[in-house]
């Protein structure tokens, strides 16, 4: 003979009690909380405000006087162009790898070669011949 468990009457369901809502790090109160279908940031972002590229383009582009060249003026970018081709045509190693990176990302539809392929180029790979050879 199989015993059967006495069925319970069905009880009235339990309603859930809602927990207060607790306020702490990461839970901000409800008044504080952004609405639904409500932008955080409504105004955006204010026309004609610059980017950090459109800066440093302008300051880049900016005209410098020369000093006793008369009216002549060279933009920032090609002063300090010129500032480290200079360096580099005078020993500074870290100058030449620098413009001659920039050469090659620059070159137009050609293969350039890495910087330390022009440096052997020219005699045993060191880089103080090369200056000499160059000067």
């Amino acid at each position: 003979m199989k015993l059967e468990k006495p069925k319970a009457a069905a009880a009235a369901p339990v309603p859930r009690q809602r927990k207060e809502y607790e306020v702490g790090y990461g839970r901000p109160p409800k008044s504080g909380q952004f609405q639904p279908g409500r932008s955080g940031n409504p105004k955006g972002r204010p026309k004609g405000s610059r980017n950090f590229k459109t800066t440093v383009t302008a300051v880049m582009s900016h005209k410098i006087p020369l000093a006793g060249a008369g009216r002549k003026t060279m933009s920032a970018d090609e002063v300090l162009l010129r500032t480290i081709y200079k360096q580099g045509v005078n020993g500074n190693v870290k100058a030449a790898a620098y413009l001659f990176g920039l050469w090659a990302k620059y070159q137009q539809g050609e293969v350039a070669e890495a910087p330390d392929a022009a440096l052997s180029e020219r005699g045993s790979g060191n880089p103080a011949e090369f200056y000499r050879a160059v000067r």
